[in-house]
């Protein structure tokens, strides 16, 4: 019996770490879905979407399954699995991660307006019918609300303004019952509204750190400093649109995805050359000055020194946004496949950036390279058109200047290699005839 019980818990932590995620994007007409398959007891969901609170999802046969309706934006959000060997974070593969300032990392969605349009999706999910209860949704809508009312006032008259009710209400519950005096938990949220700072995106941070059981002194440490960075980053958006950049599409995720930039060391000064990049060019954007800074910072957090990485993020400026973490998630194959200088994975992922090309099939699987890049031969020819950024925008074709490992199964075969020498675009080994 002791024998099968370490079995099945080592089975269990296994499955766990290794737990097959699907989680699809919701919209206007349909919830966003989490399902996790595991052998575990339970799965929990906790987020933004739930004010940190841990939801159960529910099991279905050998799947856990959870749907909520979420509105457009930007979520961060966790899933443990629980088993007797105790609880696991636990990310689908690919999905977009943020420092959590507390030592951990946050999973991110991003809900687009519609059915999901535009998201990351993992695999295939199917709808059902399950929905968390509202109150949680309805809080944040009247949160989010004066949000976006009070960003439309002067700074003065921002600095004016208290802490919502509802907020107050919710922090000083959530305080209670972890036995956190009220007057602690509220003060990043006073200060954060005397600044003119988002006090609803701070109060997010206080609620998770609770949460997660962290002490209350380092939570409104981490809230202070998030505090900070979002000032910054408001001060930056300003500016970009001071200086003509088409503001970006949803400003809040603009200041979150700048604030958790800085947080991974993006300075101030680099911010404000990659403004100057997207300044000139033709239909510069602050989101497109957004994703270039999340990049940078998304490979800060891998160890990639800055002025490196400053060449990919000036690109980026300049051409305009990338999928959310397209770039690190690349990097991170890359990695897995052996590859070790950081110097030629930018270098190509500059030039293809810079010429409008695809990101994909930039990572050499096969060991055919010594950098494990592969690289695209016709990344630096004139490309016509403009397109969206990451989209093969030239007239010869998508396959055009590709090498063997890039090109789909249709123009390269099944093996690589094997097939370009059966049609004479390699040297084919056998006995002469």
């Amino acid at each position: 019996m002791r024998a099968r019980h370490l079995l099945a818990a080592a089975a269990s932590l296994a499955l766990g770490c290794a737990a097959p995620i699907t989680v699809r994007p919701g919209g206007a007409e349909h919830p966003t879905v989490f399902r996790v398959s595991a052998y575990a007891r339970a799965v929990v969901l906790s987020g933004t979407m739930t004010g940190w609170r841990p939801k159960q999802l529910e099991r279905r046969g050998g799947d856990f399954e959870i749907a909520i309706e979420l509105p457009p934006g930007r979520h961060e959000y966790r899933l443990e699995i629980l088993d007797d060997s105790g609880p696991h974070v636990v990310f689908s593969e690919g999905a977009e991660r943020t420092a959590d300032g507390f030592g951990g990392e946050n999973a991110v969605l991003r809900v687009r307006n519609g059915c999901g349009a535009g998201s990351s999706i993992q695999g295939e999910g199917s709808s059902h019918e399950t929905e968390l209860p509202m109150r949680k949704l309805i809080l944040a809508a009247l949160v989010a609300a004066w949000s976006v009312a009070a960003r439309g006032d002067s700074r003065r008259e921002v600095a004016r303004a208290d802490v919502p009710p509802p907020l107050v209400r919710e922090v000083t519950a959530r305080a209670g019952e972890r036995g956190v005096p009220a007057a602690d938990a509220l003060a990043p949220l006073h200060e954060a509204a005397a600044r003119g700072v988002p006090v609803d995106l701070v109060a997010a941070k206080v609620l998770e750190g609770i949460s997660k059981g962290i002490p209350i002194a380092r939570v409104n440490a981490v809230a202070r400093d998030l505090t900070a960075r979002l000032g910054t980053a408001g001060d930056l958006l300003r500016h970009a649109r001071g200086v003509g950049l088409t503001p970006a599409a949803d400003h809040v995720a603009a200041l979150l995805d700048l604030g958790s930039a800085l947080a991974s060391g993006v300075s101030r000064r680099e911010l404000d050359s990659l403004v100057e990049a997207a300044r000139g060019a033709q239909g510069g954007s602050a989101d497109a000055v957004v994703s270039a800074a999340l990049t940078v910072g998304e490979l800060a957090r891998r160890d990639v020194p800055h002025d490196e990485a400053m060449s990919l993020g000036t690109a980026i400026a300049r051409r305009g946004p990338r999928p959310p973490g397209e770039i690190s998630s690349l990097f991170d194959a890359w990695r897995a496949e052996g590859g070790k200088d950081p110097h030629a994975f930018l270098s190509e992922a500059t030039r293809r950036v810079e010429s409008g090309r695809k990101l994909d099939g930039m990572v050499d699987p096969f060991g055919e390279s010594p950098d494990r890049v592969v690289s695209e031969r016709g990344a630096n020819k004139n490309v016509e058109g403009n397109g969206l950024a990451g989209s093969d925008v030239g007239k010869k074709g998508a396959e055009h200047g590709l090498g063997p490992a890039e090109r789909s199964d249709s123009a390269r075969g099944v093996i690589p290699g094997v097939d370009d020498a059966v049609r004479g675009k390699g040297k084919a080994k056998g006995p002469k005839k």
